[in-house]
């Protein structure tokens, strides 16, 4: 690429520097477009225009490609005394007969502004976006109880946990006492921060929550995470009255072996041997927004065996699509695939990889469509 300055200069403004960009000249049209002064240009380096208002790596690539090819280009932002706007800036390497660099020419016309300035902006918007949803996913993941802890009091367990947009809203809550444990799963009705904002509210209340030893039925749970979210929507317009969270709540008894649980709408699956056990689910989620009365959630109970698996899972799990036939996993192949796992394998650990083997095979190329959340508890 060559430039012909002579005829860029009656175009655009033309700005002259020696090897090291001190400014040494400039046309009229510059000091017409910047509203200043030739003597508050002179003398000063050129990118003290620019390196201020770019990517530093944006810049550093137009210095090294004019250094090393002898001419470039770049749009960067340039900043005026009172405005800014965007410029095509093109450079040529001026050389002294022994092929050293002496200076540089630079010419700049005023790109498309508007288009060039919206793109740029959408372009750090998204990268400010992408910045605050990682931070966002640490203060969720942050606040959730550790999943090596629950480990160590149920060995013989594992909890996968991967939401779509890195912040979503499947949640999960564990709560060991000496005789018993609390544990809730939940599913907020949609994704991303929306969904990951009711999250938050309901693990803060369950994290905040002292009176577990007055707890005796696990609908007393679904009751206490009603209480507050509803405290926060009842009034706010911009919410569905349909607005709900999808949830289980279980007390383990791990002497008596005795699971007490109550489900809104939320898989509970336990496994004996080859086949799965009649459990209990209400079809209607925890209406956020409504009044207790209209759920009519019950308490059930079962016996569990040694050797039984309890499933707890979002609907994220049967819901991821396959590359081959674009169809969700489903109810029936997952349970296959639980069968295959605990059949194979004995662990916890063992069955969670088998389980994340088979799902990324499921999936291969095909971008997850859902939150994921998936526990399991070997009975011993």
């Amino acid at each position: 690429m060559k430039y012909e300055f002579s005829l860029i200069d009656k175009i655009a403004m033309s700005v002259l520097t020696d090897e090291r960009f001190v400014i040494l000249k400039v046309n009229d049209l510059f000091l017409e477009l910047t509203q200043m002064s030739r003597n508050e240009i002179i003398g000063r380096n050129a990118f003290d225009f620019f390196s201020l208002f770019n990517d530093l790596d944006v810049v550093d690539k137009f210095l090294v490609d004019l250094v090393e090819k002898g001419e470039t280009n770049a749009t960067l932002k340039l900043k005026f005394k009172e405005t800014t706007n965007w410029v095509k800036i093109y450079a040529v390497a001026r050389r002294d007969e022994e092929n050293k660099i002496t200076g540089f020419m630079l010419a700049l016309i005023l790109a498309d502004a508007e288009k060039k300035l919206e793109s740029i902006e959408e372009s750090n918007l998204l990268k400010d976006y992408q910045r605050d949803l990682k931070i966002a996913q640490s203060y969720l993941q942050g606040m959730l109880p550790r999943v090596d802890v629950f480990r160590r009091v149920y060995p013989n367990s594992f909890l996968i946990y991967m939401p779509m947009r890195g912040i979503g809203g499947d949640w999960y809550w564990f709560h060991p006492q000496k005789e018993r444990t609390f544990f809730l799963m939940g599913d907020v009705m949609g994704h991303g921060i929306n969904s990951g904002i009711i999250s938050v509210i309901i693990i803060n209340t369950l994290g905040s929550f002292k009176e577990w030893k007055d707890i005796t039925q696990p609908t007393e749970l679904l009751q206490l995470v009603h209480k507050n979210v509803n405290l926060v929507l009842r009034h706010n317009p911009n919410v569905d009255d349909s607005f709900s969270t999808d949830m289980t709540a279980c007390i383990y008894y791990k002497e008596s072996r005795v699971l007490l649980y109550s489900s809104a709408n939320f898989p509970l699956l336990v496994q004996r041997q080859n086949t799965f056990l009649d459990v209990e689910i209400h079809k209607q989620g925890l209406q956020l927004k409504q009044p207790w009365r209209v759920h009519n959630f019950k308490d059930s109970s079962i016996v569990l065996e040694p050797n039984d698996w309890v499933w707890v899972f979002s609907d994220g799990v049967k819901d991821q699509f396959d590359e081959v036939n674009k169809k969700p996993i489903g109810i029936k192949r997952l349970k296959e695939l639980f069968l295959q796992a605990t059949t194979k394998y004995q662990t916890g650990p063992d069955v969670e990889n088998f389980l994340l083997s088979k799902g990324r095979e499921w999936m291969a190329t095909v971008e997850q469509t859902d939150d994921i959340m998936l526990a399991g508890f070997k009975i011993v």
